[in-house]
């Protein structure tokens, strides 16, 4: 690597910068094209939008059998689609339908030259225990050209500028807490990384093995080398936090940018990280099938970006009705990078709204709030009947801060048994759980579709980084 010594922020971007135009030249094109999207009106972004959904759609239906046969089935052709009342003909996608028949959303075929260059297998679905196979486009999941632009979001990079002379953006050494193999953060790789971009430093924990050795191993890293960028699952970063605020375990050189994804992040979870790492926490939402979708700002912190220019949500009832106001409904998310098999109106099983209002921040994007959670991470009354919500249970105010976690175990319909972590610190937290009680469940137990028992626990412990904040036993509550 050469003879170590200090860069200064705004160095290490230079050499960044300098390496990536000569090497990659093409994805240093395509991240200042993507910064110029900020300075376009709303309208415009929602043409380049419409436009980009029409050519993601002709694509699926000229390249894919199941695209193909799927849109016939219903009379659909890609040039029917004319105008947004049109789009919200268009019908979705379901897993069980990825399932079933993945291997013809392929583009080309398996034997196809498309599939042949460029498919990437990534696993999703561990949240919901049900694991799905899917092929994704590896010129774009492989490339942080997109992650820059956002990472200047939150920076306070001027909009429409890839580069600031007030703040680093791009170069700054980043650290991981992921699962193994998760965003290519093989050692290997990272090894790889390091020499091509030394002096900029890449470290990175296995958020399924976070023994007391590994994580040793990663502050040791951090310490000695510094840390501008933080990326982690939520439960994994707040088992961090909250070490490091119990005084086991410190970063010398705190973060400036903390993100996380994967586990709806509750105002309280915010906080502990934010206090731990002394560094702003944007929330990330998106899928390994479609890659990220939204990202938070600077100016909003309960409210995200859609990214308009790389993709689109649709949000729908539950009659599968196009909700264009503030209604709550369910995602569908449209990828207009991913060419090996392309999802189109691919339904996630996330709920949120849309805010209609612009973000103060000026960025042109639409905006939804933060997603409440998985739309299977339901609960089951004793009638069979699907009650949806639970994983935003905390997120009104007045319930902050009388517990830090929580989780409800459904062994049959009826009967929850909801574990809670008690805020010990907060001298009301009995009281104001007791608030939250009656207001969110004692109405189920008046009207006889729910039991709850409530068990306090030291903590509750998340899978490789994730916490599932519903389990349930399918066979006994379904």
């Amino acid at each position: 690597m050469g003879t170590k010594r200090y860069y200064s922020p705004k160095e290490k971007e230079a050499i960044f910068v300098e390496r990536i135009r000569s090497i990659a030249p093409d994805s240093w094109e395509k991240y200042c094209n993507l910064v110029l999207h900020e300075n376009m009106t709303m309208d415009e972004v929602r043409y380049m939008n419409f436009r980009k959904r029409i050519d993601i759609l002709r694509y699926a239906y000229d390249n894919t059998v199941f695209y193909r046969e799927f849109y016939n089935s219903v009379g659909l052709e890609p040039g029917d689609i004319k105008s947004e009342n049109d789009w919200d003909k268009v019908p979705s996608v379901t897993k069980d339908m990825v399932r079933e028949r993945g291997n013809d959303m392929i583009a080309g075929g398996m034997n196809g030259d498309v599939f042949r260059r460029f498919a990437q297998m990534n696993a999703t679905g561990g949240s919901t225990g049900r694991p799905l196979l899917v092929y994704c486009d590896k010129r774009y999941d492989n490339n942080d050209y997109w992650h820059w632009r956002h990472r200047g979001w939150w920076l306070g990079r001027e909009l429409g500028k890839p580069l600031s002379d007030d703040v680093a953006v791009l170069g700054q050494n980043q650290a991981f807490v992921w699962r193994a193999g998760g965003l290519g953060m093989s050692d290997k790789v990272i090894a790889r990384m390091r020499r091509i971009f030394y002096p900029t430093m890449y470290f990175y924990l296995n958020a399924q093995d976070m023994s007391e050795e590994n994580v040793e191993r990663f502050i040791n890293e951090v310490n000695e080398y510094g840390v501008g960028y933080l990326h982690a699952y939520t439960g994994a970063a707040q088992q961090l936090a909250e070490e490091m605020l119990k005084g086991h375990m410190a970063f010398k050189s705190k973060p400036r940018v903390v993100s996380v994804t994967c586990t709806p992040l509750t105002e309280d979870v915010r906080k502990v990280i934010e206090a731990a790492f002394d560094a702003p926490v944007f929330d990330v939402y998106g899928c390994n099938e479609t890659n990220w979708l939204s990202v938070g700002c600077r100016a909003d912190k309960h409210g995200m970006h859609v990214l308009d220019d790389l993709c689109h949500i649709d949000l729908v009832n539950e009659d599968g009705k196009a909700i264009h106001d503030e209604q709550e409904g369910s995602v569908l998310a449209t990828s207009f990078e991913n060419r090996v098999c392309p999802f189109i109106k691919y339904a996630l099983g996330d709920r949120t709204h849309f805010i209609t209002a612009p973000c103060d921040c000026g960025l042109p994007f639409s905006r939804i709030a933060s997603v409440k959670g998985r739309e299977s991470d339901y609960l089951v009354d004793i009638n069979g009947r699907k009650i949806f919500g639970w994983n935003a249970s905390f997120d009104a105010d007045e319930f902050q801060g009388c517990v830090k976690q929580f989780q409800y175990v459904q062994n049959a319909n009826g009967e929850v048994l909801m574990k809670i972590v008690p805020n010990r610190e907060n001298p009301h937290w009995t009281a104001t759980f007791s608030a939250f009680k009656a207001k969110w469940l004692d109405q189920f137990e008046d009207g006889g579709r729910l039991h709850f028992i409530i068990q306090e626990v030291d903590e509750i412990p998340h899978d490789g980084g994730k916490i599932r904040f519903i389990i349930r036993n399918e066979e006994k509550s379904v």
